[in-house]
């Protein structure tokens, strides 16, 4: 038996044979012969295969639309049956046209704003407003068609005392023609204008078709007090004003529309009246502040007591109150609240 060590000087042995070199060139020799016959029979006939076919093409035994007539008949196919879908739908849509949710209602379920109590203190703004997909400026007057639909955003609540709001209502000649909720996140104004107002961002969409007409068609936004009957009134109200182009012939008429009312319109008598309560003050004086925090500025003072008043808002451990004149926050572990 040969040992590992052996093994190995035995190869190498091999390759210091007199008659190893000679062999080895050999064989490589005959695999390079090999491998370009072989290299040369594929280029040969490839070359006769194109040859044949070119020639073939040339005297019209093959017409190249052949090889692909398979193929471009199920694209065709395919694009046929595309455009004849996009022919059903269009003709669908122009039958039925579209349906569009609104934040307006109808005028039989509209009425007049006398029902609320109007305060004279802003509560918010109109911060965008686009007719027909246009966005437009800030000022002026909104130009617009009988069938014109007016896109609107803002943000509502008590810049003061970050009272929050659940609804905007929206009013055009003095009724109340539209309602939409308050429940997008604006923390640019809980930032810039009052901690407890991250949730006030609100959104509408309303179509001129059902609006009154008046001489002073004034298009205004308010917010709705969450207790009581009070609203307040949004920055950017605007005037609306007939587009000069309305009703010619050369104006491009948009593709019928479905009204569809999305909500149903608050009404005073559907409110209770708000519920008084009574605060036990159990500190010597509670500081009343102007939002929910220890660093808000002190608007007011309860002395230790009994206070009647109304709870407006909360926020964690604090409470908006108002009792007689004072309004603000308090700290809800030094009141024991009843009634």
């Amino acid at each position: 038996m040969i040992a590992v060590s052996d093994q190995v000087r035995f190869y190498w042995t091999d390759l210091g044979q007199p008659d190893f070199w000679p062999t080895m060139r050999i064989s490589v020799q005959r695999i390079l012969r090999h491998s370009i016959f072989a290299v040369l029979s594929i280029a040969l006939g490839i070359s006769l295969a194109l040859g044949g076919y070119l020639l073939m093409k040339h005297y019209g035994l093959i017409s190249p639309t052949e090889t692909s007539s398979a193929a471009k008949s199920d694209v065709a196919a395919s694009a046929e049956k595309a455009a004849s879908a996009a022919e059903r739908n269009t003709q669908e849509q122009s039958a039925l046209g579209r349906v569009l949710s609104v934040n307006t209602v109808p005028s039989t379920q509209q009425y007049d704003i006398g029902e609320w109590n109007g305060i004279r203190q802003f509560a918010g703004w109109i911060d965008q407003m686009a007719v027909d997909g246009i966005r437009q400026p800030h000022n002026g007057p909104l130009q617009v068609r009988p069938d014109s639909i007016i896109k609107l955003s803002g943000w509502a609540g008590h810049p003061e005392f970050g009272m929050r709001v659940d609804n905007v209502l929206i009013s055009v000649c003095k009724r109340i023609v539209g309602v939409a909720e308050v429940t997008k996140l604006r923390p640019d104004v809980a930032k810039k204008v009052h901690m407890n107002l991250l949730v006030s961002g609100w959104s509408a969409t309303v179509a001129v078709s059902q609006m009154p007409d008046c001489a002073q068609r004034v298009f205004s936004v308010w917010a709705l007090a969450p207790i009581g009957f009070n609203i307040f009134p949004l920055q950017g109200g605007r005037f609306l004003k007939p587009r000069p182009d309305a009703g010619t012939q050369t104006e491009s008429k948009p593709s019928p529309v479905s009204i569809s009312s999305a909500g149903v319109l608050p009404r005073r008598v559907d409110r209770e009246n708000p519920k008084v309560v009574r605060f036990d003050i159990r500190t010597q004086r509670l500081r009343i502040r102007s939002c929910p925090n220890t660093k808000c500025k002190v608007v007011g003072k309860f002395s230790k007591g009994k206070h009647n008043g109304f709870i407006i808002d909360e926020a964690e451990n604090w409470i908006l109150v108002q009792s007689g004149k004072q309004v603000g926050w308090i700290y809800l572990p030094f009141v024991d609240i009843r009634g």
